[in-house]
């Protein structure tokens, strides 16, 4: 026998406001669109609801789900994994909630020292609307050569939505960016690839996602902060990063977030021992 207490709420009340909307008159239906509407509407509102405060959300890939729901890992990603340009076009991938293992003080950033082989390995800091607004406003200081640096040239680059970026290949890429107050020293500066530092400079892709969702943040919370950890990954005593991980967390935790930003480019083979680099062949 059927029993109706076992109905979810979604249903059992999107069914009795639609059953309410047809009538059956001397054996012509009449329909009430208004009533039809919002039942339907009621419906779809409290099978969502259902939907997002149950365990089935946690099997949405982390760029799919809410910034409140994404768990932290157990450990940082410490090893770069394959970029996909199909599933990864703008050159960034979500893998889970922020892992924040720092103590930095709110308004402080630590570097820690180059590695044996020269190499900057990680950045902490705690980003506040004040350094935003000084590293914004600030000149620009001569940027030293980081590791793997010395081959470049300018190239084109085939970009989402059939654009195509022209120009240098690679670029010094800051780990905290200056607009976040970020120094331009060798502990902060990595070998990056155009695409790694700002993708298709649309806010979408490479750091420019991190440091533009970050920028938007302060900007509507001046009296919050976000902890910013930047860490370089490296395939043993290679000397340019594959890739880069930032994990974010504002004070609300609206931004939560543990990236993975690749640092590659469509249509290139790269040497990442020495930072050359060749058109692949078609």
């Amino acid at each position: 026998m059927y029993d109706k207490t076992s109905q979810s709420p979604c249903v059992t009340l999107g069914g009795f406001l639609c059953e309410g909307a047809f009538r059956m008159r001397h054996h012509r239906v009449y329909v009430s669109l208004p009533r039809a509407f919002i039942g339907m509407a009621l419906a779809l509102v409290f099978a969502w609801y259902g939907f997002t405060t149950t365990p089935l959300l946690y099997v949405l890939p982390a760029q799919m789900q809410p910034a409140y729901m994404r768990r932290a890992p157990q450990v940082r990603l410490s090893q770069p994994t394959q970029w996909s340009g199909e599933h990864y076009p703008d050159y960034v991938r979500v893998v889970s909630g922020a892992y924040i293992d720092s103590d930095v003080p709110v308004g402080a950033v630590v570097y820690s020292p180059l590695d044996a082989y020269g190499r900057a390995v990680k950045v902490e800091g705690c980003v506040t609307y004040d350094m935003m607004q000084h590293g914004s406003k600030r000149q620009r200081e001569e940027l030293p050569n980081p590791s793997g640096w010395g081959y470049n040239k300018k190239v084109a680059i085939e970009l989402p939505k059939g654009r195509v970026y022209h120009g240098w290949f690679w670029n010094r890429s800051h780990m905290l960016a200056k607009s976040l107050g970020g120094e331009e020293k060798l502990e902060n500066l990595v070998c990056g690839t155009r695409m790694q530092n700002v993708g298709a400079h649309d806010d979408k892709g490479g750091m420019d996602y991190c440091e533009a969702k970050t920028r938007l943040w302060l900007k509507s919370h001046p009296d919050g902060y976000v902890y910013y950890i930047v860490t370089a990954l490296y395939r043993a005593d290679e000397l340019v990063p594959r890739s880069v991980v930032v994990d974010m967390l504002s004070s609300d935790h609206t931004i939560n977030e543990e990236v993975e930003v690749y640092n590659t480019a469509l249509g290139y083979e790269i040497n990442y021992n020495d930072g050359t680099f060749n058109q692949k062949s078609e």
